[in-house]
């Protein structure tokens, strides 16, 4: 195929007014990038087939005889460590928004190998509270479940509204059931879901716990199953069952 010498005087101007950088590093790539080489060699993807797609984490790691999730599935493009867990910490506090694309996209690719012929209704999060939200000025589980929505050609439900609990402790000092405990009744459901089947956003999941008791209300609301997707998974370590410590996101689960 001949090529197209306006085309790439276009491709060359744009990178060069314009110039892309790498949504996990900021270094500058190519317009058609997302992520540079450098980062796509050290990022974490989660290999499907070594994973329990019950409780998302790897089968050697399966907590599915721990805990009883209410929701069906969880799925994952990657670990919660290195550029993946900066990348999500710095998200939250909005310093890296245009990373909420590319995630999006990898938990819309995740969802579409994994939940093959699942008959989803529609995308819904679950949110931070309002506080949260006012403070940073967005929610970023909303923002990765409008693009994820628009990637898979489905609605967006606003489900779900978040309490304000206070806890004695921070959640990274919580044990596994103290957070299962301390998150209990966190959500309301703000509508009717009428046996739909739901895939539930979030950022990263820890413990699951948030997600459950999301998945919970959900199904408290009227929705037939609820299957989750997040960006990350928090990799499994025997000394987080025993002492409580999130290497995940010591901010949020």
């Amino acid at each position: 195929m001949a090529s197209n010498p306006g085309r790439h005087m276009k491709e060359v101007l744009l990178n060069t007014v314009f110039p892309n950088r790498c949504v996990l590093c900021d270094d500058w790539i190519s317009r058609e990038k997302m992520i540079c080489n450098s980062c796509e060699k050290t990022v974490t993807y989660i290999n499907a087939q070594k994973r329990c797609l019950n409780c998302g984490h790897e089968k050697k790691y399966c907590v599915c005889l721990m805990n009883v999730y209410h929701f069906s599935g969880c799925v994952a493009p990657f670990f919660n460590d290195g550029d993946i867990r900066r990348a999500l910490i710095e998200l939250k506090y909005g310093k890296r928004l245009p990373a909420v694309r590319f995630f999006a996209e990898q938990i819309a690719d995740s969802v579409k190998k994994e939940y093959v012929n699942i008959p989803f209704h529609a995308v819904c999060f679950a949110p931070t509270t309002q506080r949260s939200k006012n403070e940073r000025g967005y929610d970023q589980a909303e923002l990765l479940a409008k693009f994820v929505a628009k990637e898979l050609h489905l609605p967006l439900l606003q489900a779900l509204c978040r309490k304000t609990k206070k806890t004695a402790k921070n959640q990274h000092e919580l044990s596994r059931k103290e957070r299962f405990d301390s998150i209990r009744g966190a959500f309301v459901s703000k509508r009717s879901l009428n046996n739909q089947t739901v895939l539930l956003i979030d950022d990263i999941m820890t413990t699951g716990a948030s997600l459950d008791e999301a998945a919970r209300t959900l199904l408290f609301a009227g929705a037939r199953e609820v299957y989750a997707a997040v960006v990350a998974i928090t990799p499994f370590l025997e000394k987080e069952e025993k002492d409580g410590d999130d290497r995940g996101d010591r901010h949020r689960h």
